[in-house]
């Protein structure tokens, strides 16, 4: 009787701990799961935050591009004398080219993303290097910014020393005497074209480094409607257009590229989206290089910003290649991205 007592004692013991041990894993479980979806509520806030951190960029961008390439023409015209006196006369802008314009962006939410990229739940690891990408696209625009801003200050303090004009320069009433002199300045002083060529040489940067910041970031909150919304080939195009950024056109492999045309476009990374179910190759000549074919692979509806060392002209002539044969070519514009369908 003692034994069976005994026996029937540890069965009860041993049972009770279990239960112990069941109740404390449960427990742990609970609260492995309360963290967890505190962790994924506290992610999403970020995210939240972050999205509305590359839409003002992307609006930022959007808004300040337009003018930047127009300055950059005006500079050019003006660099050849093919700007009038009485252009310069009647546009006060033609009289500013030299200025301090810098986007107003901001990359906190991008940057504290980054600093926690080991906390990243699974799905949103892919973010991370185009997360990267967009620091580094800004601190070389930063950089650009930096030097553009320093031929900006030299200008300012030449003028303030060595022009009288310049004292009374964008008063509402200005003297005809002080206004003639302001535009001789600006239609025949050598030191004038002098400090516009040492200018537009920074400048000319400025415009490459603005797109490649509107379409890294046009990119990252694709990725994010993405995994967040689900979004598909439409939703994705139609996203691109709601920012200004159209498909290249499509082209025959027949068609053949003008060389001319691709003198004053600008040298970028681009969005590149493949939205077939076969991997393709693509091939485009860097005219910046020689004339080398550069080349890259895209999976099916996959979503990429080609690298700064495969940069790709904004009127660029793109060959397409599936199983090793050309299938349709895509001619480039400005403000546009290459949709592969």
């Amino acid at each position: 009787m003692t034994e069976n007592k005994t026996g029937k004692y540890f069965k009860y013991a041993i049972g009770e701990i279990t239960l112990v041990m069941v109740g404390i894993l449960l427990a742990l479980q609970v609260n492995n799961w309360n963290d967890q979806k505190n962790q994924n509520s506290d992610f999403d806030k970020i995210l939240d935050a972050l999205e509305e951190e590359i839409i003002e960029n992307i609006n930022e961008t959007n808004f300040e591009i337009p003018f930047i390439r127009d300055n950059m023409l005006a500079i050019t015209r003006a660099r050849l004398n093919k700007i009038t006196t009485n252009e310069f006369i009647e546009n006060p802008i033609l009289r500013a080219l030299i200025r301090s314009d810098k986007l107003d962006i901001n990359s906190d939410d991008i940057k504290l993303l980054v600093s926690v990229q080991e906390t990243f739940p699974e799905e949103y690891k892919v973010l991370i290097p185009y997360l990267k990408m967009y620091l580094k696209i800004e601190n070389r625009y930063k950089s650009v910014e930096a030097s553009y801003l320093d031929e900006f200050s030299k200008y300012i303090t030449y003028v303030t020393n060595n022009q009288t004009w310049y004292g009374y320069k964008n008063l509402p009433v200005l003297d005809s005497i002080k206004l003639q002199k302001e535009v001789e300045f600006y239609a025949n002083s050598p030191i004038y074209k002098n400090y516009l060529a040492a200018y537009q040489y920074h400048y000319s940067d400025n415009i490459r480094f603005s797109i490649s910041l509107k379409n890294i970031s046009l990119v990252l909150l694709t990725k994010i409607k993405i995994i967040r919304e689900d979004f598909d080939k439409n939703d994705i195009v139609s996203l691109f257009k709601t920012y200004n950024t159209v498909p290249f056109i499509e082209k025959t492999c027949e068609f053949s590229e003008n060389l001319d045309e691709f003198i004053n476009y600008n040298d970028l990374q681009l969005p590149i989206y493949n939205a077939t179910d076969k991997r393709v190759s693509l091939e485009w000549i860097d005219y910046e290089d020689d004339g080398i074919t550069d080349e890259l692979n895209l999976n099916p509806n996959e979503l990429i910003i080609n690298n700064a060392s495969k940069r790709m002209k904004e009127d660029a002539v793109v060959k397409i290649y599936s199983e090793g044969k050309c299938i349709k070519k895509y001619k480039g514009l400005q403000n546009g991205f290459l949709l592969i369908e």
